[in-house]
């Protein structure tokens, strides 16, 4: 599966990865509804793999997956028109996939 834009950083501290998950988020689609200030307007994926080196023998390795689906909205409540309409519509059509 090809992702566009999507990239691998590889971090030694939480404060990189904090400021990594911080940038993603701040680069997401949100658009104002009369439901939702900031209304996600893209779904967001961040994996974190953890790996502990041991001392003797095998280390530790995990994998967290963090996703946030932009959110079902109906129309009707929205008052959504134009560009944000159909952001809409494309989110509600990418969630029955």
């Amino acid at each position: 599966i090809y992702v566009k834009d999507l990239t691998d950083i590889c971090v030694t501290d939480t404060g990189k990865l904090a400021t990594l998950m911080d940038q993603g988020n701040k680069n997401r689609a949100v658009s104002s509804t009369m439901m939702n200030a900031t209304s996600s307007r893209s779904h967001s994926i961040f994996t974190i793999k953890v790996s502990q080196k041991a001392d003797k023998g095998a280390g530790c390795f995990a994998k967290i997956n963090l996703v946030d689906l932009a959110g079902s909205e109906r129309q009707k409540g929205t008052q959504a028109t134009g560009k944000t309409l159909q952001e809409g519509a494309n989110i509600n059509k990418s969630l029955s996939a």
